[in-house]
């Protein structure tokens, strides 16, 4: 679960989620960058990244006389594992989509540049590359397209 966190986010982020999940209680950006060493503008960042793919959340308060908003950070495993559930289900839709499109139609590469091309943006271009003009060629897929079954195979099997 962790290690899902390093990946798309970094060592610093599986840090900051590892403090908070032992913490328990919720802390403060200040309170997470002093604990960890970090400079809390870096802290501030890797949070918001972390709750824009839903693995930390924060609660919002203000004091009685101030403008400003304090905002105390918080996860759990639960939250995490929704997050990570909510992903593998995004990655799951791309590649069935990607296995309905590759199965049907070839795909084209420029044998130069390497840009590959569907077989309908092939087709608008008259099956030539866009940027230096070089003759398409086609490719066979067929073993990347027996790679990502199977990742999508482990993949629901893992749900």
């Amino acid at each position: 679960m962790l290690k899902v966190i390093e990946v798309l986010s970094g060592e610093n982020a599986r840090k900051i989620v590892e403090l908070l999940i032992k913490n328990g209680k919720g802390m403060s950006d200040e309170e997470i960058s002093n604990t960890l060493n970090l400079r809390v503008n870096d802290v501030r960042r890797i949070l918001y990244d972390l709750a824009s793919n839903g693995f930390v959340a924060y609660k919002r308060s203000s004091g009685e006389n101030s403008r400003w908003y304090s905002y105390i950070w918080f996860t759990d495993k639960d939250m995490i594992m929704q997050a990570i559930g909510k992903r593998k289900r995004e990655v799951l839709r791309i590649l069935s989509e990607w296995l309905s499109r590759s199965e049907s139609l070839p795909t084209y590469i420029c044998p130069y540049d390497y840009s590959l091309y569907t077989f309908d943006d092939a087709f608008e271009n008259s099956f030539r590359c866009i940027k230096c003009g070089a003759d398409l060629v086609e490719i066979d897929n067929r073993k990347v397209v027996e790679f990502v079954k199977n990742l999508v195979n482990k993949l629901n099997k893992s749900t």
